[in-house]
């Protein structure tokens, strides 16, 4: 692990507490200039055994109150599917962050992708995909393949 003596730079809240949130977690420890600051669950279960795990107190059940009490750079969307439009849109109106990184799928139709975005340009706040295959070496030199 690096040395977080430091302040970070980035405040991070990550909203679901199961699988892929494990490897968000993990990224945020190893990155010094990342604090992985509050996170958010419908499950009390899981958002304590998430928090005790990656050590955050900042927990809370109700998305609201944790954009609401909570100063963050960052949200990482990593609940179900199903609601990333939802969750996002929400985090966008709130105008409480500056990013907001989404897993997959992106969203469950074109219509509320295009409505997420929407949300997050009205807010000036930055959206992104988790796709982190699109930058993958082997995906980079297939391109570079492709275009030659």
């Amino acid at each position: 692990m690096s040395d977080k003596s430091a302040a970070p730079l980035y405040r991070v809240g990550i909203v679901g507490t199961g699988g892929i949130a494990g490897a968000h977690g993990r990224a945020c420890g190893e990155l010094e200039c990342v604090e992985l600051h509050a996170i958010c669950d419908i499950s009390e279960e899981a958002l304590n055994r998430y928090g005790e795990e990656f050590g955050v107190s900042r927990r809370y059940l109700n998305l609201d109150e944790m954009l609401t009490n909570e100063e963050l750079d960052i949200t990482i969307i990593a609940n179900w599917g199903a609601y990333h439009a939802e969750t996002g849109i929400q985090i966008a109106n709130s105008r409480r962050v500056k990013a907001i990184l989404c897993e997959k799928p992106f969203t469950s139709t074109a219509a509320e992708a295009e409505q997420l975005v929407s949300a997050a340009k009205e807010s000036d706040i930055l959206i992104a995909e988790a796709f982190k295959f699109r930058h993958h070496p082997m995906h980079l030199k297939t391109k570079e393949l492709i275009d030659s």
